[in-house]
């Protein structure tokens, strides 16, 4: 398909001097208006009806019939004879430089007449074809350290769900839960402090008596208002509020930002859902300490964990490994306490996501072929900065 486009009209003056004139549909409105006053595009080319009535001669044979209509005609003779598709091909070629003016050579531009329609292409045009030059080489072991974040979340959405269902067994009282997870939460605030030694902090300007504040104000206002968590919505039927459960903590995974570049991440909306996930579960625990207990929980492992996971990715990729395996092993053997099934589904997902996924994706980036040439939109390099001073 290369240079295959609508060959010119061929026409022959009576002085027997040979010229090209696109259609009259591809031309130019001044190509026209000379063509119209026997002032071909070339020298000594002119309009045949013009010419004609000019120098006093008759029209020639070519003239009556089109470039194109010959060209479908001699398309139509071949495929009666039974050709194969190369010698079409051939004979394309041979009728297009047949129907070429001798020593006009076509250009990329615009700006300047042509005896060519504005459609046309030459042999040249996929000569400035490139394939993949944009395209990144992944190593595998570099793909499972990012995919490791997505394991996590999972892990901890199971985690979340395992500790709700022995709260509404009765196998964890909520005591021991909100302790124990205050606990953690303060040597995960240590851990967030050393690990970049407050560089953060002191680039963001917080003090540790804001962060403390804030921590009382929640924890105050989550347990003033846990009798309204246990009782908004028990009005809604048991089977809605676990399928709504279960539809806000899929959106958690699905809008959770694992990375700056995604383009449906929302931290917000991620955490949002995840809260009122936990709200509608709370409220079919036995009482309002429960409640609060979930409350507290969820914003533990959906809000603070994922801070010091990015953290210690960043500046401490070994410990990130290292609490990355523990917390996975962990949501594991919490989920086969509860059932056999649903741990087993849990650690073949936990390995697909972490071990299979990245190997498909390097396998498929082999197969990957992006094309690019001169069709594709102008990029400007340059920095223009200095213009919109």
């Amino acid at each position: 398909m290369r240079g295959h486009r609508r060959p010119p009209a061929l026409s022959v003056c009576s002085n027997r001097q040979t010229s090209i004139h696109p259609p009259a549909s591809l031309q130019p409105i001044s190509t026209r208006r000379r063509r119209d006053q026997c002032a071909g595009v070339t020298s000594g080319a002119c309009a045949p009806a013009s010419c004609a009535r000019t120098h006093g001669g008759t029209p020639g044979v070519l003239d009556v019939i089109d470039a194109p209509f010959r060209w479908r005609f001699l398309r139509a003779a071949l495929l009666l004879l039974g050709l194969p598709g190369w010698s079409l091909r051939c004979c394309a070629a041979l009728f297009r430089r047949y129907m070429e003016q001798p020593g006009v050579r076509w250009r990329k531009v615009l700006y300047e007449p042509q005896p060519f329609p504005d459609n046309y292409v030459d042999e040249r045009f996929l000569e400035e074809l490139r394939k993949n030059i944009y395209v990144r080489r992944y190593r595998y072991w570099s793909v499972v350290f990012e995919s490791g974040l997505v394991a996590q979340q999972l892990a901890c959405v199971s985690v979340f769900v395992v500790l709700w269902w022995y709260m509404d067994r009765g196998l964890l009282t909520p005591h021991w839960l909100f302790g124990t997870g205050l606990l953690l939460s303060t040597v995960g605030y240590v851990a967030y402090e050393l690990v970049d030694g407050g560089l953060g902090r002191h680039q963001s300007g917080r003090t540790r008596w804001a962060d403390l504040k804030s921590a009382i104000v929640f924890v105050l206002f989550t347990y003033g208002f846990s009798p309204l968590l246990k009782t908004l919505t028990e009005s809604i039927s048991t089977d809605t509020i676990y399928a709504m459960s279960f539809l806000m903590l899929l959106a958690h995974l699905v809008f959770f930002e694992y990375s700056t570049h995604m383009a449906v991440a929302s931290s917000s909306l991620s955490l949002s859902v995840a809260i009122f996930a936990s709200v509608c579960l709370a409220s079919r625990l036995p009482g309002s300490l429960h409640a609060f207990a979930t409350v507290t929980c969820a914003i533990e492992v959906f809000a603070l964990w994922p801070l010091l996971l990015r953290r210690l990715k960043s500046h401490v990729p070994q410990g990130y490994v290292a609490v990355s395996l523990l917390v996975s092993v962990a949501s594991v053997a919490a989920a086969l306490s509860v059932t056999v099934v649903g741990g087993v589904l849990l650690a073949l997902l936990l390995l697909c996501i972490s071990l299979l996924c990245p190997y498909l994706l390097i396998c498929l980036q082999l197969h990957k072929d992006n094309i690019h040439g001169p069709w594709d939109e102008a990029e400007i390099t340059e920095d223009l900065s200095r213009f919109l001073r």
